[in-house]
């Protein structure tokens, strides 16, 4: 089992992260994003190269004509999570649901995305990429191999590595992980061959 000074950014990462084209519109962004219960994704270009990033909070202060500090950083992407509570979900909702259908058809991701894009090597290990974050002031860093985006690493991933190593266990699998893991031994000849000869 590795310690937390031997894990790299490879091994606490989530992987198949959901990825926006920049010429799709707002609506099927933010379809695909309130589906996935993630608060944004990166946008990537030809050869899946990530162009920029964008989130559910840009996406509803633009609807609502809020002035979006487009920062460095892209605020929304790194430093907003899924609302953690129904109150501010429904709102948000509220507010997509508000939104005329030719706003939302009409603008694309690119009109609205932050080109900041924060990225680290699969290779980083926990303790350099936690103080980058930290100096950043950011919640969640892409994790790129190459041309492509190979996952998204965040402070919660970090968290649970820390906690796990201070408990002398492996580091847990972030939820979305765990989810498809779930759906893998669901699937598994194995378990298909038991359950018919169950009944």
């Amino acid at each position: 089992m590795k310690s937390w000074t031997e894990l790299q950014a490879k091994d606490v990462m989530t992987a198949n992260v959901r990825s926006l084209s920049p010429e799709m519109s707002l609506r099927e962004a933010s379809q695909i994003l309130a589906d996935a219960q993630v608060s944004g994704a990166p946008v990537v270009g030809l050869g899946g190269v990530p162009v920029g990033v964008v989130s559910l909070f840009d996406i509803v202060s633009h609807l609502a004509g809020l002035e979006r500090k487009v920062a460095r950083g892209g605020r929304g992407f790194y430093g907003y999570g899924w609302p953690g509570n129904g109150e501010q979900a429904e709102a948000w909702a509220r507010e997509l649901g508000r939104a005329e259908d030719d706003v939302l058809e009409e603008t694309k991701v690119s009109d609205l995305m932050t080109g900041d894009v924060i990225e680290c090597a699969p290779e980083t290990p926990l303790p350099a990429l936690a103080r980058e974050m930290w100096r950043r002031r950011i919640h969640r860093m892409l994790v790129r191999g190459g041309r492509r985006v190979l996952g998204i690493v965040s402070t919660m991933d970090l968290l649970g590595a820390l906690v796990a190593d201070e408990a002398g266990k492996s580091a847990p699998a972030p939820p979305a992980r765990q989810a498809h893991a779930r759906r893998a031994r669901r699937r598994s000849p194995a378990r298909a061959g038991a359950a018919r000869a169950a009944r």
